[in-house]
């Protein structure tokens, strides 16, 4: 499940907070171990615009891969 969250400053460390949603679909515990796939949000729009441009059109390839990296970033 992919869902966006914002860094919190907890004492002199930082951490995230998993949301309420993600905690009740996935039947979560405390002390349970879970995995977590970070990534720093890029600007998607930036992206887009200027990677695999061929004379103002995007190629097909490039198309492919936008699409497949932005399927869980559009909540």
């Amino acid at each position: 499940m992919i869902s966006e969250t914002k860094i919190k400053a907890i004492g002199t460390s930082i951490g995230i907070i998993i949301p309420a949603e993600i905690v009740r679909n996935m039947d979560l515990k405390l002390d349970e171990s879970v995995l977590i796939d970070i990534r720093k949000k890029e600007n998607i729009l930036k992206d887009m615009f200027g990677r695999g441009n061929v004379k103002g059109r995007l190629k097909e390839s490039t198309l492919k891969e936008l699409r497949k990296e932005l399927e869980g970033k559009w909540l």
